[in-house]
């Protein structure tokens, strides 16, 4: 009778893991805004408040696709649930029917994500098998997972990037695991985790971040250029302006007289982004960071 009833115990809180995993899915899901005449502003995210909202697309998935094709959204809804619970004053979003994070459509503005202030692209770039070594000094055999992570603003621009790795070791039965336990899959979670903490952090330090998108009746008029000066330590790094290459530091750079976001790359050295309004005399040279 005992046995019974301690069956029923973990049947009952079994399910009432499932309903809370629903309840937190239902609540993160994004709702598409209606479409709105032209020149019109979009309405905000419903029930938004006045939290900022991040939106994350389905994940690319890659080498993990056939491991664990159920990752390109529950990896999406843990990471807005993670962003729900640790980082204050902003509202983790996932948009099941938006494009996988690596497909073209997100080389300009996607409409749909219009309401929300950035929108959060993870694509799965590498799985590595790491061979282990025996013996007493020995170490056992590890997946290595490699991701990669971008934010758009609400114009489609990119203006955050980072690559992750993650680590997991290798069970000693991995055909008997469920897909969210095999080690590939907790490498890339184990990867997404570590840039999930680089986005909250570059989050809290961007209080600039709008939701609505920009109307071409607010550009610059044509001719409104500012030269600046682009440089980096070490030099030679290339230089893209809202996505276009422009040339290697140190350079200077007539640029139009409007917010712009600038990406420095440099083999063996983390990627720098800035988004900011180019004024007389504004030179920029930041001290890449070694990978």
């Amino acid at each position: 009778m005992h046995r019974i009833c301690m069956s029923a115990s973990a049947i009952a809180m079994a399910a009432l893991v499932m309903t809370s995993a629903a309840c937190t899915r239902a609540s993160n899901r994004w709702q598409e805004p209606a479409p709105t005449p032209a020149g019109v502003a979009p309405a905000p995210a419903p029930d938004a408040g006045d939290d900022r909202v991040v939106l994350f697309a389905p994940v690319a998935l890659g080498a993990l696709a056939d491991q664990h094709p159920g990752a390109r959204l529950d990896f999406a809804h843990d990471m807005a649930s993670r962003m729900d619970l640790l980082l204050r004053d902003h509202d983790g979003r996932v948009a099941e029917s938006l494009p996988d994070s690596d497909d073209a459509a997100w080389q300009s503005r996607v409409p749909t994500t219009a309401g929300a202030h950035v929108v959060v692209l993870t694509r799965i770039s590498e799985i590595q098998h790491l061979t282990g070594h025996t013996g007493a000094s020995g170490s056992p055999a590890r997946i290595r997972a490699v991701v990669a992570m971008r934010a758009l603003d609400v114009d489609g621009k990119e203006i955050w990037a980072k690559k992750a790795s993650g680590m997991a070791d290798v069970g000693s039965s991995p055909k008997l695991m469920s897909a969210s336990a095999k080690p590939e899959s907790r490498a890339a979670w184990d990867a997404c985790s570590v840039g999930l903490k680089s986005l909250f952090a570059w989050l809290e330090a961007r209080p600039d971040l709008v939701a609505t998108p920009h109307r071409a009746s607010a550009d610059v008029p044509p001719g409104t250029v500012v030269d600046v000066v682009i440089n980096s330590q070490p030099p030679n790094a290339d230089i893209l302006i809202d996505g276009e290459l422009k040339g290697t530091t140190p350079r200077t750079l007539p640029l139009p007289a409007r917010p712009v976001t600038l990406r420095l790359e440099r083999q063996g050295h983390r990627v720098y982004t800035r988004t900011f309004t180019p004024s007389a005399g504004l030179e920029i040279a930041p001290a890449l960071e070694p990978e």
